[in-house]
């Protein structure tokens, strides 16, 4: 996906982005340029406004969920109160990034918006809750004709229990995994990082940027990442969002200090150091943009998921031949990836290779995790057949 990625550079998605390690506090008065844009009618959502919920909703809640005393009952009764599935279930949607109120009244949003909705829920009827960071390799999605770093947050709770008559809630020594994930079971093998709530909150300051980017909403989108930076600078995604704004807006000096502040944060990230390649084969910097290309490409040739979007590119493009080679090569490197695998079923339908396309899909369903995932790939396996039957 990386050789069409937008001419400038590729923005980082946090809908459910990658978080960097814990450094020192950053300085941003050399790195923010409040001069370069005008102000704006649209209002930053507040921390407290990202996370509130009404008294009745979670009045409500507790009147579904407290009345159960065992904590994996309370757990599975939190997850059926979010989720609703019989009556109006909730539905992903990646570029929808919202409030946890607005969450609950549309019923769709992305992981990120989904987690805060958990977490808001969670820790309002005394649930113990903890953020955590996926820690997936580069991974993009296409939006609008951009590339976009996607990344991933799920969340951990343990439910409380009653203590004494005096009803005492305490944490209990349960814990349950709260995941929106979309892409499939490879991602259950992959590190985990905690998180804070700054830090959530920041992600949801860059992806309102990054839409506001991808609608040429510029002013709105630098108040956003302003926004990011204050009140979690040490999120190494807002400097590189911040950098391809600049590079948009034709400020190369202040992009390559973004790019530079974003590497000083988290200095192995290919998708920056990528961009800044960009960067400087537009200031006829070739040297130093040969220097960091062939950084990145060591670092791509080592990730599974980098030959997936290449071979979903592929696929999009019916580049048949290549998008098979590439997913061949994700699996060489990580022989559970089932979205390779899955992306070679569909080259093998696109080539009318029924058989194939069904063992593909067969293993893709063993590598999947055990529930949803497996019951879908379960359905597909039953299509394919049926079409193979008519065919």
């Amino acid at each position: 996906m990386w050789r069409l990625i937008l001419m400038l550079s590729a923005l980082s998605l946090s809908a459910c982005q990658q978080m960097p390690q814990r450094t020192e506090a950053v300085a941003t008065e050399d790195l923010l340029n409040n001069q370069a844009f005008m102000p704006v009618s649209t209002p930053i959502e507040t921390k407290e406004q990202i996370f509130a919920l009404p008294e009745t909703l979670i009045k409500e809640a507790r009147q579904d969920i407290l009345i159960y005393g065992v904590p994996r009952d309370r757990s599975l009764a939190l997850l059926k109160f979010i989720f609703r599935e019989q009556q109006d279930p909730l539905q992903y949607v990646n570029n929808a990034t919202l409030t946890a109120l607005q969450t609950y009244q549309r019923r769709e949003a992305n992981c990120l918006s989904l987690t805060i909705l958990s977490y808001s829920l969670a820790r309002a009827l005394g649930f113990k809750a903890q953020f955590q960071d996926v820690q997936i390799p580069e991974y993009w999605i296409t939006r609008n004709g951009t590339s976009v770093l996607n990344g991933h947050v799920n969340l951990v709770v343990a439910p409380p229990y009653m203590q004494s008559a005096a009803k005492t809630f305490v944490s209990a020594d349960h814990n349950f995994l709260i995941d929106f994930e979309r892409a499939g079971g490879s991602r259950e093998r992959l590190p985990v990082r905690k998180i804070s709530e700054n830090d959530i909150v920041a992600l949801f300051y860059n992806n309102k940027a990054a839409d506001a980017m991808l609608t040429q909403q510029f002013d709105l989108a630098y108040h956003y990442l302003q926004a990011a930076a204050d009140i979690a600078p040490g999120v190494a995604a807002t400097w590189n969002n911040l950098a391809v704004l600049y590079r948009q807006r034709q400020m190369p000096d202040y992009a390559e200090r973004a790019y530079l502040q974003s590497l000083k944060l988290e200095p192995e990230h290919a998708n920056t150091m990528a961009n800044l390649a960009i960067l400087y084969a537009a200031m006829g910097r070739q040297q130093d943009a040969a220097t960091l290309e062939a950084k990145v490409q060591q670092t791509r040739l080592r990730n599974p998921y980098y030959f997936v979007m290449q071979g979903n590119e592929a696929l999009s493009q019916q580049r048949l031949a290549d998008a098979e080679m590439a997913f061949h090569r994700s699996i060489r490197l990580q022989p559970k990836m089932s979205e390779a695998l899955f992306g070679l079923a569909k080259v093998a339908i696109m080539q009318h290779d029924y058989a194939a396309a069904t063992g593909y899909l067969q293993r893709a369903r063993l590598h999947a995790p055990a529930g949803a995932d497996r019951r879908l790939y379960d359905h597909k396996i039953e299509m394919l057949n049926a079409v193979a039957q008519a065919d």
